[in-house]
This record gives C-alpha cells, structure tokens and sequence, in this order.
C-alpha cells in the first residue's frame, strides 16, 4: 500500500526528511508562483488540473500537506472536502507544521455531509 502526499503549494525550504514517515510519494498540487501577469486563465488551468489530481486522493491511507498561501490551502481543502462527500466520505488526514517543534504532525479533518 502506497502513501500518497498531497502537498497544496512548492516551498524551496520544505525539508523532504521532515515528511518521510507519512508517504512513499508525494504530488505537488500548485507551483511556488500561481499568481502571474494572468492569473485569471492560469489560476482556472490550475484548478482543473488539481482537481483531477484529487481525484485519487485515498482519504484512508494519503494526506493533504498543509503548506503554501493559505487561500490555496484552504481551496485546496475545500475541493477536497467536495469530491470525497460526493465519495460518501466524511474526513481526510492532513500534516499540519509545528513551528515550536519544526515538524509536521498528523490531523485527521472531519466534515458533515
């Protein structure tokens, strides 16, 4: 069984040490610039491409990295949140940074349908 991580948006000073025991691979959903000359087109390019990436997401054994501009975090959540209620699912796992540990630590995120 593969982990997958989910990470919302590219940082240069992500430590991939700090996510290894969490996943096998990871996908990254955003690049580090979303927010170009045309943000309108390129931002609904995105969309749709991130989209069909969550479209894999296993809510039982993958998880959403909580990193990147938190618009994108929690768009990102939200689109998750949808396609997995459409699934019959009511929770996904996340990591979510500790920066008094420096770490990452697992939430499991619970929504009603």
């Amino acid at each position: 069984m593969t982990n997958t991580l989910y990470i919302v948006q590219h940082k240069p000073l992500l430590d991939p040490a700090l996510l290894s025991g969490y996943g096998d691979r990871s996908v990254t959903l955003y690049s580090k610039s979303v927010y170009p000359d045309n943000a309108d087109e390129t931002l609904g390019s995105q969309y749709n491409r991130v989209w069909r990436e969550l479209l894999a997401f296993n809510p039982d054994q993958d998880y959403l990295v909580l990193i990147g501009d938190l618009a994108l975090v929690a768009q990102t959540a939200a689109m998750l949140t949808m396609i997995l209620s459409a699934e019959g699912h009511s929770s996904f796992n996340a990591l979510k940074f500790d920066r008094q540990h420096c770490g990452y630590y697992p939430i499991n995120l619970k929504f009603v349908r």
